[in-house]
């Protein structure tokens, strides 16, 4: 498991967000009980419960699935994997249950939140079997001939691509 950003990330990571404002992926963090989320997300995540006492529930049991897909398909010899609005995908996101395997596979995630890109891309630098692109989620052509995903997945090799919901805040900034 990843461990929350040091100090120094942090603190730039900061520098560079609204932290008064919650944040999707960060709300969705806060909801998974990780540690990438700020005040703001969690007094969101705390309204989004109060209307909806089943939405972590669902968010980790999708969580749940997503690893139960990728466990199947590594099974089925699958390496390759992109994940469309992963948002934090920290704890427990696939590259994890990917990097336990004998086998090398592949992971990139994908969200249109410059700050989860940032995140993943520090959490995971030593890792050159996962990176992170900055993307919308209906954009996948896009997302497969980006330089980034081009180095890490192969062509001509199954690749199994992920959808992840995303958190509705927009309901909870009251």
């Amino acid at each position: 498991m990843v461990s929350p950003a040091s100090e120094p990330d942090r603190d730039r990571i900061e520098s560079i967000l609204d932290l008064d404002r919650p944040n999707p992926a960060r709300v969705g963090n806060a909801l998974l009980g990780g540690g990438y989320n700020f005040a703001a997300d969690r007094r969101a995540a705390t309204r989004l419960l109060q209307a909806d006492p089943m939405l972590a529930i669902r968010l980790s049991a999708h969580r749940h699935l997503l690893r139960q897909a990728t466990n199947v398909a590594l099974d089925l010899g699958i390496r390759q994997f992109v994940q469309l609005g992963c948002g934090i995908p920290f704890p427990g996101g696939i590259h994890t249950l990917v990097g336990e395997r004998p086998e090398a596979g592949r992971v990139v995630y994908v969200d249109p939140d410059p700050v989860v890109v940032e995140l993943i891309e520090q959490a995971t630098a030593d890792d050159p079997t996962v990176t992170a692109v900055e993307a919308d989620h209906g954009t996948l052509a896009g997302v497969l001939h980006d330089p980034r995903t081009r180095q890490v997945i192969g062509q001509g090799e199954p690749v199994l691509v992920m959808l992840t919901p995303r958190v509705p805040i927009a309901a909870s900034r009251s």
